[in-house]
């Protein structure tokens, strides 16, 4: 069930950010969804359950500090949820980093779903692969558990089945996303040579005689030399 149809049978409906459930447990009664500004306004809250639909578009800050609300006092186990989808630029490309593969930006098929452990020093995290193993690294400390489990559009079968079209919809985005969204690729960005590369141009071996026009343009690299670019692009035509 998508998340806006669950909401709307939990009686939430468009333009309203809070809403009653019908639960008998306090911890769940009331729910509300997450803007990009509203973190600290959970302050206080006990939130078992943690969804994040896209979770590249939260900052980290945002998460872990709503990683902190999750929590309960009525014996509900803790636990949190995101969907995403690549985004190489995010913090979430470097949080799940031990899954993908850093030189062909795939995930690798035999880690997907493994969990692992981490600790927090300072603003780095360190990573094993037990419990055990973290508590005898860190003695003192309590680490936390995540995994991350790879999906395509070809593993959601019912959906495939009920709008076939969608994958010629993603097929026919440009290289970069449609490598993200179809392929699941976590390091393919927008490059030089990307948009027109050098197979597409044809190489002409002497000055053509049928020219109407001769046109030539310029790039005239107006960046200035700086401490921190000391040698910017130079001037260019075509």
């Amino acid at each position: 069930m998508s998340p806006r149809r669950c909401m709307r049978r939990l009686g939430r409906h468009r333009g309203r950010s809070t809403w009653n459930g019908p639960f008998r447990s306090t911890a769940a009664s009331r729910c509300r969804t997450l803007s990009t500004t509203n973190a600290f306004d959970w302050q206080g809250s006990q939130v078992p359950l943690l969804c994040f639909d896209e979770l590249t578009h939260f900052t980290a800050r945002q998460f872990w500090y709503l990683l902190s609300r999750n929590r309960s006092s009525t014996g509900v186990r803790a636990y949190v949820r995101g969907t995403c989808n690549p985004d190489p630029d995010s913090w979430v490309a470097e949080f799940i980093e031990w899954w993908v593969n850093q030189e062909t930006g795939l995930p690798i098929l035999d880690r997907s779903g493994i969990l692992r452990w981490f600790v927090r020093l300072g603003e780095k995290l360190e990573w094993g692969d037990s419990y055990d193993e973290m508590v005898d690294r860190f003695p003192g400390s309590m680490p936390k558990s995540a995994t991350f489990v790879f999906s395509k559009l070809t593993d959601n079968r019912i959906f495939m089945e009920r709008d076939p079209g969608y994958l010629a919809n993603l097929q026919s985005l440009g290289r970069v996303e449609r490598e993200r969204l179809l392929g699941g690729n976590w390091k393919v960005r927008p490059q030089a040579g990307s948009y027109f590369p050098r197979t597409m141009l044809a190489v002409i071996p002497e000055v053509p005689t049928d020219v109407r026009t001769w046109i030539r343009r310029w790039d005239l690299a107006a960046t200035a030399p700086s401490e921190s670019n000391p040698s910017p692009d130079a001037t260019a035509s075509v």
